[in-house]
C-alpha cells in the first residue's frame, strides 16, 4: 500500500456555463456592447466567437457585482479579422465581464461572441 503525504482528491465533475452575449449584424463604424455577465463563481473564463468583418474586440471587467464599477479601460483588446474565429481565456478573479465589438470594415457583417465559464 502506498501512503501519500497529502490527500488524493478526485474531480467528480466539471461545471461550465456558456452565455451568448453578442449575436447580431454590425454596421461599419458601429460598436456593440454586451450586457454584463456574472463571472464571480468561476475560475476560468473564455471569450470566443467569430466575426464576418475586420474590427476590434475589447473585454471590460469589474471587481464587484455593482455594474457601475467596470474599469474605464479594457482588460484585453485584440484586432479581429473577417471570417475568422477568436478566443481569449483568463483566470484572474473578477465579478463581471462585458464584451465590446467594433466593426472597422466598410461593410456590415455578423458578430457572435460567447462567454464560457468553468469552475476549473
Amino acid at each position: 500500500m502506498t501512503v501519500y503525504p497529502f490527500p488524493i482528491v478526485e474531480i467528480q465533475a466539471q461545471y461550465y456555463n456558456s452565455v451568448s452575449v453578442i449575436n447580431i449584424a454590425v454596421n461599419p463604424n458601429q460598436t456593440i456592447t454586451s450586457d454584463p455577465v456574472d463571472i464571480s463563481k468561476f475560475r476560468t473564463k473564455t471569450i470566443s466567437g467569430y466575426s464576418e468583418f475586420n474590427g476590434t474586440l475589447k473585454i471590460y471587467v469589474a471587481p464587484t457585482i455593482d455594474t457601475t464599477t467596470f474599469y474605464p479601460y479594457p482588460y484585453y483588446t485584440a484586432d479581429i479579422s473577417a471570417n475568422s474565429t477568436f478566443s481569449f481565456s483568463f483566470t484572474e478573479a473578477f465579478a463581471l465581464v462585458k464584451v465590446e465589438v467594433t466593426n472597422t470594415s466598410t461593410t456590415a457583417g455578423k458578430a457572435v461572441v460567447y462567454v464560457t465559464m468553468s469552475v476549473l
